[in-house]
């Protein structure tokens, strides 16, 4: 991807701008085309056999999808040697880059009723995603775009959102990659038990509309002043918060997330530690060499300590309690979901 510059022409009248970010499959750019003056996106893969399956598994996923709530694919294209990449909807800035300003700004997440009306649309996603047997895989607020510049969203703003990133995502049950997601926002089924389905969506999203909340992670894996973070530091042979993890080290982060999970939510059903037992053991306690982890926290807690436990957010709160848990069978469906008053008022 070293290739790409500003001013390159890689679509037939699109040329590439200005790269906007990216993670360690692809990058992202502005691009316009310049007949027209529309602004676009190119998301760009390096050319090698996996990126090559996230691109192909991205593209045949957004080549389904007619939603306004998702990122729109406007082509495709192999045109160079060396990148593959996806032509898309432009969005200037992220669900994840508007908690930053707030938290930045006011120290607060985001405002209650922008908060419902951001997660309102995401569920409209998912419902349509998951009636269509679509599991996302990677809900979390970088990859949730809004349609408006930064700079122009308010207290008073009630912004409209694109889902992106389809390139681990399942369709039918079957998917390009085993590790998914990301801790912090990823459902202890997927890491324990290999378990991937529509209700992992779910618990994403909710570990998220706490953060828009409260403006912080429930479940913050690398924040070494965290309350939780006391009990989990000191495991044996875990890297610092601040270390830089590798495939191998991957499991740790794993471990770390779910002794979090006990932290707030408690010990998990029966089947986590019957099949699980590389993190979990009989009692259904996480395995640690050093420390006795107590149950030190739960959601209302969290609420408290923010100072917005008020009416409106404990109206919620039995209902992210019940998409937190452990069993998928408790959790409602985004079809569901979108039923309750909470999300339509």
């Amino acid at each position: 991807m070293d290739k790409l510059s500003a001013g390159l022409i890689v679509y037939p009248s699109i040329s590439l701008v200005e790269d906007i970010g990216g993670g360690a499959t692809s990058r992202v750019w502005s691009a316009e085309n310049y007949l027209s003056g529309k602004k676009c996106a190119l998301k760009c893969f390096s050319d090698n056999k996996k990126n090559n399956k996230y691109y192909e598994n991205e593209v045949e996923i957004l080549k389904l999808i007619e939603c306004s709530q998702i990122i729109n694919l406007i082509a495709n294209s192999t045109m160079l040697t060396t990148v593959q990449y996806i032509v898309m909807d432009y969005c200037p800035t992220s669900v994840s880059k508007v908690l930053n300003k707030f938290m930045t700004l006011h120290k607060t997440g985001l405002p209650i009723n922008m908060s419902k009306f951001i997660f309102s649309q995401l569920l409209q996603a998912l419902d349509y995603l998951h009636s269509h047997e679509i599991v996302h895989t990677d809900i979390k607020p970088d990859n949730i775009l809004i349609t408006t510049e930064l700079s122009s969203i308010t207290n008073d703003s009630l912004p409209c959102i694109k889902l992106i990133d389809f390139g681990t995502s399942y369709k039918n049950g079957k998917g390009v990659c085993k590790t998914l997601g990301t801790p912090g926002y990823v459902a202890p089924e997927v890491i324990v038990l290999g378990h991937i389905g529509k209700k992992a969506d779910i618990w994403s999203a909710f570990a998220m509309l706490v953060e828009f909340i409260t403006g912080d992670f429930l479940f913050d894996i690398f924040d070494e002043c965290d309350i939780e973070y006391n009990y989990v530091f000191n495991i044996k042979g875990f890297p610092s918060a601040s270390a830089s993890f590798t495939d191998t080290e991957y499991t740790l982060v794993e471990y770390k997330y779910l002794v979090l999970l006990y932290i707030i939510l408690g010990k998990p059903t029966y089947e986590y530690y019957e099949y699980g037992n590389d993190f979990y053991n009989f009692r259904g306690q996480p395995r640690n060499d050093t420390t006795t982890i107590p149950r030190s926290l739960t959601i209302s807690d969290c609420f408290t300590l923010y100072n917005i436990d008020t009416p409106i957010v404990l109206e919620i709160l039995p209902i992210i309690e019940q998409c937190l848990d452990y069993n998928t069978e408790l959790r409602l469906s985004a079809a569901e979901l979108l039923k309750l008053n909470w999300f339509n008022n």
